[in-house]
């Protein structure tokens, strides 16, 4: 056989086995039915992380019917702390800043009927590492804002994720 020849079909049967592993790309968490509606409570409404959870809420408050389904609750996510922080990575030999480390931690806690604790206080935090060069600070800084709306939309998807393991049972 020529090489022309072999190269498609070798693809192609790498692709096969690949999507027969069970391989695939992590989904959005969805927002679990069982809650009727969600309320997010916070001392800062306009920070990104409570930005996107009301985002993430309104979506699906859109998405869901009307009618109450049966065994069903409302229930409150309150943010009780959230908090983003920067610390030197990586720091060269004549003293001057390489790398930062910035951290979203955020802590939450799911409410239910009457003030209920359905999930008690957890904290979550993500974290990674941006380049720092002190002749571009300007493009630096809004690369870290970025990182922070990433960070928090990360922050967001874990929260979703625990509040799926909230059953009905345990409301």
């Amino acid at each position: 056989m020529n090489s022309a020849f072999r190269i498609p079909h070798t693809t192609f049967f790498l692709f096969l086995m690949l999507t027969s592993c069970g391989f695939h790309l992590r989904n959005t968490p969805e927002i679990p039915a069982h809650f009727y509606s969600i309320e997010l409570k916070s001392k800062t409404p306009y920070a990104p992380l409570e930005i996107a959870l009301k985002r993430k809420f309104s979506a699906a408050a859109s998405l869901r019917s009307k009618t109450k389904p049966e065994e069903s609750q409302a229930v409150v996510v309150e943010i009780l702390d959230s908090s983003v922080s920067a610390r030197p990575r990586a720091i060269r030999g004549d003293k001057r800043l390489e790398e930062i480390e910035v951290t979203y931690q955020a802590t939450f806690q799911v409410l239910g009927l009457e003030n209920k604790v359905i999930m008690p206080p957890l904290t979550l935090s993500r974290s990674e590492s941006v380049l720092y060069d002190r002749s571009f600070a300007l493009g630096k800084q809004y690369e870290r804002e970025e990182l922070e709306h990433e960070l928090a939309a990360e922050l967001v998807d874990d929260i979703l994720y625990r509040l799926a393991l909230a059953r009905p049972e345990k409301i």
